[in-house]
């Protein structure tokens, strides 16, 4: 008799509803609606629009860091320091200045500095012209054409830029 309900036990136990099952995490429902999150447009205690599929997390917004370039002149000697890429404007003027300095240029000026976009210098015979603009283009084309109101032959010297970098 023992033995017989033993048997019946165990035979029960194999028996067991699914509803007293649980689900593992990271294990899909596997037809089993209870093991679905509450949220999930097909739970049974999800209390938004059926018709309407469950909101989807909102993705972060990107983060982006200024970059700054600088160009200085020394406009006795036509020597220049250009940087570009650096992350503030006082690293960027040191740096060009110590770069024009570099080439044993004494009296270099800050013609520029900028951040974000493009810049430019035209040299022309007489007098030169710098200009920053959203493109490289941009920034050529209004420098030729500052350095013409007081040079002539004016030709890009120099262009580049420092566009911010995402850093999320």
């Amino acid at each position: 008799m023992k033995a017989f309900i033993a048997l019946l036990l165990l035979a029960g136990l194999f028996h067991m509803p699914p509803a007293w099952g649980q689900c593992a995490p990271g294990i899909p429902e596997a037809g089993n609606p209870e093991c679905l999150p509450p949220d999930d447009a097909n739970s049974p205690y999800y209390q938004g629009d059926r018709n309407r599929p469950a909101a989807q997390p909102q993705q972060s917004r990107a983060v982006w860091a200024d970059r700054w370039g600088a160009i200085a002149i020394d406009k006795n000697t036509g020597q220049a320091g250009t940087v570009i890429n650096h992350s503030s404007r006082s690293e960027a003027v040191d740096a060009a200045m110590h770069d024009c300095q570099m080439h044993g240029s004494p009296n270099c000026k800050l013609e520029l500095a900028y951040h974000n976009q493009c810049a430019a210098v035209a040299w022309g015979e007489g007098s030169y012209a710098g200009a920053s603009g959203p493109t490289k283009q941009n920034a050529e084309s209004i420098a030729l054409q500052d350095c013409r109101k007081g040079a002539s032959n004016c030709k890009i010297a120099y262009s580049d830029c420092s566009l911010p970098v995402r850093i999320q």
